[in-house]
């Protein structure tokens, strides 16, 4: 770390962990077993982490867990461009570290239309 940098504690209401922790386990007495939840949020909002805290919360309960990755610009399990499926059986750290089980190519592999001059 630079001679500027520092580490912050986060203060009361700062750490969204509880928050996240609360709203799964809402999510999940509401839906019970079979459950299709959509996290979808601006960039760096706490997509990822609230999936895998979902997730994580699920298994705890013994409920089978599938995420789907439709992120094509930024993906997580998959490469980039591709919708990608991953069936954790344990517990979710990081959902790069996730195995994909299926993909789906969103686009189109032909070239653009050529042009004289180009």
């Amino acid at each position: 770390m630079s001679g500027r940098a520092r580490v912050e504690i986060p203060g009361n209401g700062e750490e969204p962990l509880e928050e996240w922790i609360h709203i799964a386990d809402k999510i999940l007495q509401e839906c019970g077993r079979e459950c299709t939840a959509v996290v979808m949020g601006p960039v760096e909002a706490g997509k990822t982490s609230l999936t895998a805290v979902l997730a994580n919360r699920s298994l705890a309960r013994g409920i089978p867990t599938g995420i789907i990755d439709a992120d094509i610009g930024q993906a997580d399990i998959g490469p980039p461009g591709f919708v990608s499926l991953s069936l954790p059986g344990s517990w979710v750290i990081w959902l790069r570290l996730l195995e994909p089980v299926a993909l789906r190519f969103v686009g189109s592999i032909e070239p653009g239309p050529w042009r004289a001059g180009l």
